[in-house]
């Protein structure tokens, strides 16, 4: 395991959950800038997956964030 995956702890999952179903629930992809439990600082981009015209998922998509999101990326603010 390498990469943005092997910096997640067991409570950093909970809050990718989050982002998963909240994509899902718009239904369009999102991105955001997240601090994880270990102090690092990840780019969330999440997007839902359909069938037959119904969310059944997410495919969530984890980088450094140091690497810049994509100018097409779709971002969004989440007030907490």
């Amino acid at each position: 395991m390498g990469g943005a995956l092997a910096s997640l702890s067991s409570s950093d999952y909970g809050v990718l959950v989050g982002y998963a179903r909240e994509s899902e629930q718009l239904v369009r992809p999102i991105e955001r800038e997240i601090a994880i439990g270990s102090g690092a600082t990840l780019w969330v981009k999440a997007r839902p997956i359909e069938d037959a015209g119904v969310a059944v998922g997410s495919l969530l998509r984890l980088r450094p964030a140091s690497v810049e999101p994509t100018p097409s990326a779709i971002t969004f603010e989440r007030d907490v």
